[in-house]
């Protein structure tokens, strides 16, 4: 009988056990998500080549793979911020082959200032992710200009965590606040955050750079975000057949961060993916995408 009692006791605490591991490593992998799902941005197709069917659509890019094959036509390097419009784009979130939820971002136009929203849920076991990011910016002699950056994160049983960034260029410097962490940083030249960065690094593209190098402020502290070209994709979507440049930002401790780029589409963000040392990757896919009232300029 004790022998009996003793063999539940050891099954109980294997469970809770695992249980308990196998929250804590869902738990990081989230971590990992809401990182990626705040790269998920400037989904906006401002093409008319998306009313064309795939046999029509012409390829933008020569078979090379070289960066001079991602230059683009005098009036796109005229104009490199003319995708932005008014928009709303779904992105399915997954890992490890399974559909956690959804990530949905919003571009906004209103009095001369450009605001980029998302907000993502996803759950698995008893554990649920709510996230919301904005970041707020405006367009000054062809370069983006930050204004404001905010970041909500809720996990189940846990106080919601919150990050804040006010970028007065008047007197330039950046003020922030997470939980009670506080700064003041000077704004001694352009910074973006973790979301902006990529809509510079769309700009960059279309107006035929070859360096993406991007001083991002996070945490209080400034990082350079550097991307590179690593190969042309072509991936299968729900939107069809796309063809992409995949691009590349390895962090000090060797993760990655992989973005698919489209150039028939202004080189919207496709697909974007994280891979961590012995974790599971997380990948969020474009899923649907429409526009919304234009009051852009």
């Amino acid at each position: 009988m004790k022998t009996k009692n003793w063999n539940n006791r050891l099954l109980s605490n294997s469970f809770k056990t695992q249980t308990k591991i196998g929250s804590f490593a869902f738990i990081n992998m989230i971590v990992r998500l809401v990182f990626i799902s705040v790269l998920v941005l400037s989904t906006n197709i401002r093409s008319e080549q998306t009313t064309q069917t795939e046999e029509q659509r012409s390829p933008i890019l020569s078979p090379e793979l070289t960066l001079k094959a991602l230059e683009t036509d005098s009036q796109q390097q005229q104009n490199p911020w003319r995708f932005l419009h008014n928009y709303q784009a779904k992105y399915a979130v997954q890992s490890e082959g399974d559909t956690l939820g959804s990530a949905t971002r919003k571009l906004n136009f209103k009095d001369q200032q450009w605001t980029l929203s998302t907000s993502a849920k996803i759950s698995k076991f008893f554990i649920s992710v709510k996230t919301n990011e904005t970041t707020s910016f405006h367009i000054k002699d062809d370069l983006l200009i930050n204004d404001y950056f905010y970041s909500r994160t809720k996990i189940s049983l846990k106080k919601a965590r919150v990050m804040e960034q006010i970028f007065d260029w008047d007197k330039k410097i950046e003020t922030g606040k997470r939980g009670k962490k506080t700064w003041e940083i000077p704004l001694e030249k352009q910074v973006f955050d973790r979301i902006s960065n990529v809509m510079q690094l769309r700009a960059d593209l279309l107006a035929g750079k070859k360096d993406f190098n991007y001083d991002v402020s996070y945490k209080g502290k400034q990082y350079v975000y550097s991307y590179s070209l690593v190969k042309k994709e072509t991936l299968q979507t729900k939107m069809g057949e796309i063809s992409t440049m995949k691009f590349l930002r390895e962090k000090s401790n060797g993760d990655q961060v992989i973005l698919w780029l489209a150039p028939e589409y202004n080189y919207i963000p496709i697909k974007i993916a994280q891979y961590e040392k012995d974790e599971a990757d997380v990948t969020l896919v474009l899923e649907s995408f429409d526009y919304l009232s234009d009051d852009s300029p």
